[in-house]
């Protein structure tokens, strides 16, 4: 006989806040003369993902903060 799973607190799921991150994950493909600089840290990307932030394309979350 299988065991039943546990059963969830429910007072446990109202009090975790959602954490919202910052920028919206877009992903870039470079080609061969066209590659990505952050304005920030100025890493530059053949492709990868980028985040868009306030009209804004960073390397990271991370840059986004800065």
């Amino acid at each position: 006989m299988s065991k039943k799973p546990a059963k969830r607190n429910i007072t446990n799921t109202a009090t975790i806040a959602k954490v919202e991150l910052l920028g919206k994950a877009i992903l870039f493909f470079g080609s061969k003369g066209l590659s990505y600089t952050c304005p920030t840290c100025k890493r530059t990307l053949q492709k990868g993902m980028l985040y868009e932030h306030g009209n804004e394309r960073y390397c990271s979350r991370r840059c986004i903060e800065v």
